[in-house]
């Protein structure tokens, strides 16, 4: 169906919610300065006027129900369809795009039967770390409330420029730029797999601010340069941010503030700190941001929120645990964080900031497979720098784990693989655990 012009939705008064607030500040935007730049892809560019006028013209196929899944791959046609389906009161769950054709059938399926779905605005799919994703059903006031204070925190407003990379099926990619555009700024998007190009895009557009999970951050880290870019900010939503990129990235961009957030899909935003404080206070996570309450249960993190997903019940757990310290929570990671191997209990992304730290390795990620015989097996794998062999890095490495806690089995392969939400496909890695070598 067509959508007709958003100025002739006379019916959009009467829908409940924020999603109309959403739409009624791009369209406010986009009368108050039609020309005013909103988005950059690449090399393609779009004012608020032009947003607006896409949106007008985008057609849906949500097959007479109220949910839409979104296919597209190309993050603007993943954006247009999100907001036009939000104004037609349908909502709207963007796939990501390495999703088979089965697995789309029975997350519609699924749907359908929600009644979850029935008190919310839109889907977000959770990222499939472990298997299959599923949907997680939102109000857009669970967002749209939020971001007066998660923009003060982030310094977010019209005069932002934001770049992030990746498209819209990642949760924090889509939140991100929602809030920017809420306050008018400027959003400046990559397809390119380039780290380069992604600096390139950036000096050009002046990007003020910097969103990246420390996934990618890892890979740009060696090509920022303070004299071909002058950040303001780095924000990153993840806990496993090593402290010897941040050290990196002070480096590198020494006027610029870095901002962590903690995070879940259930939960939305929990608690943040400043990138200096973490270099203190490894694994630290912060203080709770706004009308967020975070307890601890025998370690366990509980958190009360008003920005929590349908249907989720706070105080609720995503299974984190953690402990206070005077600088905030430090987060010490899930059951799935640790190993158990020869008797000793192993912290897996500890082990990962101690291989980040040595010189000769470009990035690193460990994880555990169940031995019947001797409990746990350590997996390492390890993107060499130039030229270094594996057994001159272990020799390095030996200086930095102690020996129990050296993983038993190593792997070196070109770049660590990510899903298309960033995050690191664990999946895969554990397929090329079936080649190990010792």
């Amino acid at each position: 169906m067509l959508l007709p012009v958003l100025e002739e939705l006379v019916y959009l008064s009467s829908l409940k919610g924020l999603e109309f607030n959403m739409i009624q500040k791009i369209k406010a935007w986009a009368q108050q300065n039609s020309h005013q730049q909103a988005l950059v892809i690449d090399d393609k560019s779009y004012t608020y006027g032009d947003l607006l006028r896409m949106m007008n013209q985008t057609t849906l196929d949500s097959k007479s129900s109220d949910v839409c899944f979104i296919v597209e791959h190309y993050p603007l046609d993943q954006l247009m369809m999100f907001l036009a389906a939000l104004s037609l009161g349908i909502k709207p769950v963007i796939c990501h795009p390495n999703l088979s054709p089965e697995v789309r059938l029975a997350l519609a399926s699924e749907a359908s039967a929600s009644d979850l779905r029935l008190e919310a605005d839109f889907g977000i799919l959770t990222s499939g770390t472990s298997g299959k994703p599923k949907i997680l059903w939102r109000t857009m006031s669970s967002w749209v409330d939020f971001f007066a204070e998660q923009n003060r925190i982030f310094h977010m407003d019209q005069k932002t420029s934001l770049f992030l990379k990746g498209n819209f099926s990642f949760s924090g990619n889509l939140n991100m730029a929602l809030a920017v555009l809420y306050e008018g700024g400027q959003l400046i998007i990559s397809d390119k797999p380039s780290p380069r190009s992604w600096v390139q895009l950036c000096q050009t557009c002046q990007v003020s601010h910097l969103y990246l999970l420390p996934s990618l951050l890892q890979v740009l880290a060696s090509h920022l340069n303070s004299r071909e870019l002058d950040l303001s900010y780095i924000i990153s939503s993840s806990q496993t941010l090593p402290v010897s990129l941040i050290r990196d990235l002070y480096d590198r961009q020494p006027t610029c503030d870095i901002i962590v957030f903690y995070g879940a899909s259930e939960l939305s935003f929990i608690s943040w700190c400043k990138g200096r404080e973490v270099l203190e206070y490894p694994n630290l996570v912060g203080r709770a941001f706004k009308n967020v309450q975070i307890k601890l249960k025998n370690n366990k993190i509980y958190v009360t929120t008003p920005y929590a997903a349908v249907g989720v019940r706070c105080p609720y757990t995503v299974e984190d645990y953690g402990h206070f310290s005077k600088a905030g929570l430090i987060l010490e990671g899930r059951p799935s964080d640790w190993a158990n191997y020869a008797g000793n209990k192993l912290h897996l992304p500890t082990i990962r900031q101690k291989l980040l730290s040595c010189s000769f390795v470009k990035d690193a990620f460990c994880l555990k497979l169940s031995s019947h015989l001797a409990g746990d097996e350590v997996h390492a794998f390890l993107v060499l720098k130039d030229s270094i062999s594996l057994s001159e890095a272990k020799k390095s490495i030996a200086s930095v784990l102690l020996a129990t806690e050296q993983p038993k089995y190593w792997h070196t392969i070109d770049a660590i693989p990510l899903m298309d939400s960033s995050k690191v496909d664990v999946q895969r890695l554990k397929k090329l655990c079936q080649k190990r070598t010792n």
